[in-house]
C-alpha cells in the first residue's frame, strides 16, 4: 500500500508509519515541523525511518496546493491518513484563525487532491472534542454535536463535514476516526500525562484543574494504531464516523494516583480552577468500532503508563556503553553512534584511550577513521577509562573484550567475567548486558549468575548479539548487515535491542529473535561452516592439480548452484585472521566439553594446516632449493584491506621460507608495522617493485588490489628469474606463461 500520512512526524503518525513500514508499505510523510512543540522531537520520531527505501519525508504545508497536488501526482497514493492539524483546545482559544486555516483549509486542499487523483481511501483524524458538552454517556457517533466549546473542536467538526461532502459529491471513500485522549511513548510534551510525569520527575507541583472529578477516556497508542489499521484495510469503505477510545473513563484524581504508582514518586498538586474550553467528561462508545472493525482497546491505563515509563527510561538518550576498544568494540561503538545513539567506549588501556581521544585509530579498517571523527564531532561518541560512571549512565552495555584461545583451543573468558563483575558492582538501575564478543554457549548464563549473585535487587537482562564483521569491510557489514541476531529471554530487552537497531529494522534487514544459547551458537556455526567451505575448495584445488583440472572453473560451476553459492570458494593458502582459527578451535572444544567430536570442523582445521604447509612446497617446486634463494613476498595480512596478521597464511609461508634458508623481502600496504614485531630481520620494501628487486621468485600471498595489475615487464628487469607463485590465483596462467614467465597457482595448471 502507498500511504500518505500528513503530520506523520508527530506522535500518532510516527507510530503508524513505523507499523506500516514493518508490513512493507510505502510511506510518504508530509509534515511542516511547526513550533507547536519542539520540532526536534518530531525529527527524532522519524529519524529511524530515513534509511528505509520505502520511506519518504516531505517537509511542507498541507495548505500548499502545488505541493499537495504534486505529491498525489507523483506517488499515486492508495490511501491517505490525514493527521496534520493545529492541536490542543487551549491554544485554539487565542489563535482561532490559525486553527481555521490549517485544520479546515488544509483539509479541503487534501480532499481536492484526493478527488482529482483517483479517490484514494481517505481517513480523517477527528477528536472526542467534537462532542462538546454532552450529557449523554457514553458518547455515540449518532449523538447530536452542535455545541462544540472551543475553536479546535469546531474545526474538527467542520473537517468531518468537508469529508462527508467529498464522499457525497465525488464518491470519495472516507472515514472519520474520533480519537479519545491518546497517550503512550513519544506523546506530545504538552499533553497532561507527559506534563504530569515531568513535573513529578522534577519535583514541581502538578497543575490540578478543578476538584479532580473530571474524567477522560485515555486510549493507548497501540490500540489507536490497531484501529487505524483496521480502517485502512476495511473491505467495503463508504463513509463512516467511528469512535476509537478506551471506553474506560478515568478521573483526574485516579490518573495522578496511577502515575504516582508507576513512577514510584509522590505528586505535589497546585489546585487551579477549571479552564475554559475543558469538557467535564469524555467517554467513547465503541460498539460501532467493534462491529465494523473488530476494535476494542486492550491496554488498561496502568499498563499503558508502565509501558510509556519503561520506554521513557530506556530511551532517555539511549546511552550505550561499549566495553573494549579493539576491532569489534571500536567498530560497534562508532556505528551505533552513527545510528544516533549516545555511545561511550571504555578501555582500561590509558594509552589507547588517549590516542583515540586525540583522533588516532589504532587499527586499519577502511572508513573507520572517518565514522569515528564524524560522530565525535557530533558529540555522540566519546572514549574513557572510567568504567563505573559509564555503566551507571548506560541503559545497554555491550561487552566487546577479547576472548583469546587457551592452549586447548577453548576461549579464555577472563575479560568477559571481569566486565560482568564490574557491571554487577556498578548497576544503578535496569541494564541490558549484551555480549558482542564471540563466546561459547553458556556464557550468557554465566554472566547472569554473576550479575544475580553480586546484586540480587537490580533488574537486568542478558542478551547475545553476535557480530558478523569481515575485516576490510566491517563498517559496511555493520551498517548494511545480512541479518541481526538477538538472543534474549524477555520482551523488554528485545524492545531495547530493536530500538538500538531501529534504522536497520526499518531498512528491512532480517531480524532473528531467539534464545541466548542459540544466538551464541549461531556465530560458531556460521564461522565453522565457512571454514569448512574454504578447506573443501582447497581440497578440490589439490585434486585439480593432480588431475589437470582448473579450480576456477570447478568453483564457478559449484557456485552457480544456489544451494551452494559462490562465496568462500576461492582456493588459496588457507584461512587465517582473528576469527576462523579461533572460532573453529572453540567449536571443537565446545563439542568436546559435551562429550562429542565435531569431526567435520576437526577435518577443516587439519586440511587448513596442510594447505598452509603445501604452499612452501609449491614455492620450492617452482624456484628450486630454497637455501640461499631470495623470495619476494607480496602481502602480509591474512586478507586485503586490513593490517591484521593474526594466523595469516602469509606469515606461515614466510616462517617456512626463513627456516629453509631463504632470504625474504616483503611488502604490504598496511600490515608491515605489525609484521616487524614478529620478523624484525626481514627486508621491508617500499613498494612491490622494491620488494621484487633481485628476487628469485615472486610470491603473491595476499590479494591486495594493487597487486592485481603489476607491470611484469618492469618486474622482469628487476628479478633474477621470471618465476611467480600466485597463492591467490590473481593472474591467468596462460597469459603469464605466454609472456615467458614460470607461473604456479593453486589448483590451476
Amino acid at each position: 500500500m502507498k500511504l500518505l500520512v500528513t503530520g506523520g512526524a508527530g506522535f500518532i503518525g510516527s507510530h503508524l508509519s513505523g507499523r506500516r513500514l514493518s508490513r512493507g508499505d510505502r510511506i510518504v510523510v508530509l509534515d511542516d515541523f511547526n513550533d507547536f512543540y519542539d520540532p526536534a522531537l518530531k525529527r527524532e520520531n522519524v529519524a529511524p525511518f530515513l534509511g528505509s527505501p520505502h520511506f519518504r519525508l516531505v517537509e511542507g504545508d498541507i495548505r500548499d496546493r502545488d505541493l499537495v497536488f504534486g505529491l498525489f501526482a507523483e506517488e499515486g497514493f492508495d490511501a491517505v491518513l490525514h493527521l496534520a492539524a493545529r492541536a490542543g483546545v487551549r491554544p485554539s482559544l487565542s489563535q482561532p484563525v490559525l486553527y481555521e486555516e490549517v485544520n479546515c483549509v488544509g483539509t479541503l486542499r487534501l480532499l481536492e487532491a484526493a478527488v482529482a487523483h483517483g479517490g484514494p481511501r481517505f481517513l480523517f483524524a477527528s477528536s472526542s472534542s467534537v462532542y462538546g458538552i454532552n450529557s449523554k454517556l457514553p458518547f455515540s457517533e449518532e449523538d447530536p454535536i452542535d455545541r462544540p466549546i472551543s475553536p479546535y473542536a469546531t474545526t474538527k467538526r467542520a473537517g468531518e463535514l468537508h469529508v462527508f461532502n467529498a464522499h457525497h459529491l465525488h464518491g470519495l471513500r472516507a472515514w472519520c476516526l474520533r480519537f479519545f485522549t491518546v497517550y503512550g511513548p513519544r506523546q506530545r510534551p504538552e499533553m497532561a500525562i507527559a506534563r504530569f510525569i515531568r513535573s513529578i520527575e522534577e519535583d514541581r507541583p502538578i497543575p490540578f484543574y478543578g476538584d479532580g472529578t473530571s474524567r477522560r477516556d485515555y486510549t493507548y497508542i497501540d490500540d489507536i494504531v490497531d484501529g487505524i489499521e483496521a480502517a485502512l484495510e476495511h473491505p467495503t469503505p463508504g463513509f463512516e464516523i467511528v469512535n476509537l477510545g478506551g471506553a474506560r473513563p478515568v478521573t483526574l484524581s485516579d490518573l495522578v494516583a496511577t502515575i504516582e504508582k508507576v513512577t514510584g514518586k509522590t505528586a505535589r498538586l497546585s489546585r487551579q480552577p477549571v479552564q475554559a474550553g475543558d469538557v467535564p467528561v469524555t467517554y467513547a462508545s465503541v460498539e460501532k468500532a467493534e462491529r465494523l472493525l473488530g476494535f476494542r482497546a486492550r491496554v488498561p491505563l496502568a499498563d499503558g503508563l508502565s509501558a510509556g515509563e519503561r520506554h521513557r527510561q530506556d530511551s532517555r538518550g539511549m546511552n550505550i556503553c561499549v566495553v573494549g576498544t579493539g576491532y569489534v568494540g571500536l567498530v560497534t561503538g562508532a556505528c551505533l553512534a552513527d545510528f544516533g545513539m549516545a555511545v561511550v567506549c571504555v578501555d582500561k588501556d590509558e594509552a589507547k584511550i588517549a590516542a583515540l581521544q586525540s583522533g588516532h585509530i589504532p587499527i586499519y579498517e577502511p572508513g573507520l577513521e572517518e565514522i569515528v571523527a564524524k560522530n565525535e564531532r557530533a558529540g555522540r561518541l566519546t572514549f574513557t577509562t572510567d568504567l563505573k560512571s559509564s555503566i551507571e549512565r548506560a541503559l545497554a552495555i555491550f561487552i566487546a573484550v577479547g576472548t583469546p584461545p587457551n592452549p586447548d583451543g577453548s576461549p579464555d573468558l577472563t575479560f568477559v567475567r571481569q566486565v560482568a563483575e564490574a557491571i554487577a558492582r556498578h548497576m544503578n538501575g535496569y541494564k541490558v548486558v549484551v555480549t558482542k564478543s564471540t563466546v561459547p554457549t553458556g556464557t550468557g548464563r554465566m554472566i547472569e549468575q554473576i550479575l544475580r549473585s553480586n546484586d540480587g535487587e537490580r533488574e537486568f537482562s542478558v542478551v547475545s548479539n553476535p557480530e558478523f564483521l569481515r575485516e576490510g569491510s566491517a563498517i559496511s557489514d555493520f551498517l548494511r548487515p545480512d541479518r541481526i541476531v538477538i538472543g534474549a529471554s524477555d520482551a523488554r530487552a528485545i524492545e531495547v535491542m530493536k530500538e538500538i537497531y531501529s534504522p536497520l529494522f526499518l531498512a528491512e534487514t532480517p531480524f532473528l529473535i531467539t534464545d541466548v544459547a542459540s544466538a551464541e551458537l549461531i556465530k560458531y556455526a556460521s564461522n565453522g561452516f565457512l571454514a569448512v567451505k574454504i578447506s573443501f575448495i582447497n581440497e578440490i584445488a589439490r585434486l585439480c592439480e593432480l588431475m589437470g583440472a582448473d579450480v576456477h572453473a570447478v568453483a564457478r560451476g559449484m557456485g552457480l548452484d544456489r544451494r551452494i553459492g559462490s562465496q568462500f570458494l576461492l582456493a588459496g593458502p588457507g584461512f587465517g585472521g582473528s576469527c576462523f582459527p579461533k572460532d573453529t578451535a572453540a567449536a571443537i572444544d565446545l563439542a568436546r566439553q559435551h562429550g562429542y567430536r565435531f569431526r567435520i570442523i576437526e577435518a577443516a582445521v587439519g586440511v587448513n594446516c596442510e594447505t598452509k604447509a603445501r604452499m612452501t612446497e609449491k614455492i620450492a617446486g617452482a624456484a628450486g632449493p630454497l637455501k640461499d634463494r631470495t623470495a619476494a613476498v607480496l602481502g602480509l595480512s591474512f586478507k586485503p584491506e586490513t593490517d591484521d596478521i593474526r594466523e595469516s597464511p602469509a606469515l606461515a609461508v614466510i616462517t617456512d621460507l626463513v627456516a629453509a634458508g631463504a632470504a625474504v623481502r616483503v611488502f604490504d600496504p598496511a600490515a608491515m608495522a605489525n609484521a616487524r614485531a614478529v620478523f624484525p630481520e626481514l627486508y621491508y620494501a617500499t613498494d612491490a617493485y622494491d620488494c621484487a628487486r633481485g628476487a628469485d621468485v615472486l610470491v603473491i600471498a595476499t590479494e591486495w588490489n594493487e597487486f592485481r595489475a603489476l607491470d611484469f615487464a618492469r618486474l622482469e628487469q628487476l628479478m633474477k628469474s621470471k618465476t611467480v607463485v600466485d597463492l591467490r590465483n590473481v593472474y591467468e596462467p596462460r597469459e603469464l606463461k605466454a609472456a615467458g614467465w614460470s607461473y604456479t597457482g593453486v589448483g590451476r595448471s
